[in-house]
């Protein structure tokens, strides 16, 4: 990235003897601070112990999770960006699919949640389009687009 951060993916069956995201790092030599941290296998209530005492706030995916630090999520990183340019978050339409993206749909001014999202990022959704599969995010942008055409005419 811009401010020199490197992005490492570590895929891993869940360690054994490993209580804290830094001593998952250590082991595997990463040395850049981690920002987030994705564990691809399914997570049990040791890794939620885990990110709480090292400053992380888990988030379980059932057969996967994330470490990411406390207070920070894909909404405050869309409101930086906004406060960066001095954009409203009228501006903002988000999709998501997965519980990790909550924040971020609650925050936007329109959250769209995946045909294959869980059903309680759809609950919290304003919308629920197709599923990645079927492009629904193209889907989403396609309707939205072809209303404020009609209403144009």
């Amino acid at each position: 990235t811009e401010d020199g951060q490197r992005s490492y993916r570590v895929r891993v069956a869940p360690p054994s003897g490993l209580s804290y995201a830094h001593d998952i790092a250590e082991k595997y030599g990463v040395t850049a601070k981690i920002n987030k941290f994705s564990i691809m296998a399914p997570c049990g209530e040791e890794f939620k112990k885990a990110a709480e005492s090292s400053g992380f706030t888990f988030i379980d995916h059932i057969r996967t999770g994330e470490f990411v630090p406390k207070g920070f999520t894909k909404a405050t990183g869309i409101k930086a960006v906004l406060d960066h340019f001095g954009a409203s978050r009228d501006a903002v339409t988000a999709f998501g699919d997965s519980m990790n993206d909550y924040d971020m749909l609650s925050f936007a001014n329109v959250g769209v949640a995946m045909g294959n999202a869980v059903d309680e990022l759809k609950s919290a959704a304003d919308v629920v389009t197709s599923s990645v599969a079927d492009d629904g995010v193209a889907d989403y942008i396609n309707n939205v687009l072809l209303i404020s055409e009609r209403r144009k005419s």
